[in-house]
């Protein structure tokens, strides 16, 4: 069966721009996902957390790597979170979105949306 993970506004600190005022200061972004899944029947029969695609364990791993990392662009940052998703090889794509809603003046919210599939 194939199923569609969602998580949204998942909130995090993080280094991420180019400019020097950046540099030295966290700044949130906010990551929206959806990952493509395929599971067995036999694992939605079970209805047991065994062979499920853990949604908590990707969270934690993404908070993880942005909390700890510097990123120049957002582009890049979407790009490495994609990559994080396609990892588990049941994931067949997945569409990353992550705002960064302080980063213009005004109410204005710069944003970048990837769609990546497995090769």
């Amino acid at each position: 069966m194939k199923f569609k993970i969602h998580i949204d506004n998942l909130q995090v600190d993080a280094y991420i721009g180019f400019y020097p005022e950046e540099k030295n200061s966290r700044q949130r972004v906010i990551i929206n996902l959806e990952a493509e899944v395929n599971l067995s029947d036999t694992i939605i029969e079970k209805d047991s957390p065994e062979g499920i695609y853990d949604y908590k364990i990707l969270s934690d791993d993404i908070v993880s790597f942005v909390r700890n990392g510097h990123f120049n662009l957002l582009e890049t940052l979407t790009n490495k979170i994609a990559d994080i998703v396609l990892k588990d090889s049941r994931i067949t794509k997945t569409r990353v979105i992550i705002l960064k809603p302080d980063a213009l003046s005004g109410s204005a919210i710069a944003s970048v949306e990837l769609l990546k599939s497995r090769n």
